[in-house]
């Protein structure tokens, strides 16, 4: 007998657990602000840790009970990096900086 890999939620489930709290995936792309209507619906296909805590957060369930394959032990995304940028020195007005 194979042993599958624990793939979490079923995305009947994940949609009907929004539905019971009045939300659609329609609805949370819009309230994530993107133009797509249904951008959000893409979290059932592919990792997105900023829809998976909201939708965590809206059905009241931790996010790495819902993905568990997505989650390292510790509650951290897997593979996500966060991305650390140069900090860029602000440019202000040349001719204020003139009379300064």
């Amino acid at each position: 007998m194979e042993r599958q890999a624990n793939t979490g939620w079923h995305p009947a489930d994940i949609k009907a657990a929004l539905a019971k709290k009045g939300w659609t995936f329609y609805s949370l792309s819009r309230h994530l602000g993107h133009k797509n209507a249904n951008s959000a619906a893409a979290v059932i296909q592919k990792p997105w840790p900023v829809v998976q805590k909201l939708i965590g957060e809206i059905i009241c369930i931790d996010p790495a009970e819902i993905w568990p394959d997505r989650y390292n032990t510790d509650g951290s995304p897997i593979g996500c990096v966060r991305r650390s940028y140069p900090k860029i020195r602000e440019v202000g007005n040349s001719k204020s900086a003139a009379v300064a």
